[in-house]
């Protein structure tokens, strides 16, 4: 049985099973070989992630923080417990494939702070 995330009840019932439909195509895509194919596949599934979390709607928030990703002006947000459940890889996997596509931790935690909450409104 798929683990529940956290949030998960905060989505509307379409966007729940949007969710587990995702995470099964993520489950059944990783379980294929990927030799020399894991950042292009990473990549593919931020892509996808992102077109599920981003509607342009109030929502967004709430399906950015159940996968685990939030895209800000500052640069992706990443909640690796979150987005471990979503994509069935380990913490180590998933800052490791964020590295090697680019992105580095270039914010302090006040600056980030500030960011998730003015993207949040849970957290004003």
């Amino acid at each position: 049985m798929k683990s529940i995330p956290k949030f998960y009840n905060l989505l509307s019932d379409a966007d729940k099973l949007a969710y587990f439909a995702m995470q099964t195509q993520f489950t059944i895509a990783l379980s294929r070989n990927q030799r020399n194919k894991r950042i292009s596949m990473f990549n593919q599934i931020l892509s996808i992630i992102q077109r599920f979390c981003i509607k342009k709607d109030k929502n967004d928030w709430i399906r950015c923080f159940v996968c685990g990703v939030m895209w800000l002006p500052e640069g992706i947000a990443i909640n690796n417990q979150q987005l471990r459940i979503l994509i069935s890889k380990c913490k180590s996997s998933i800052n490791g494939s964020l590295v090697r596509i680019g992105y580095t931790n270039n914010l302090g935690r006040a600056e980030t702070s500030a960011a998730l909450v003015k993207a949040v409104p849970l957290l004003k």
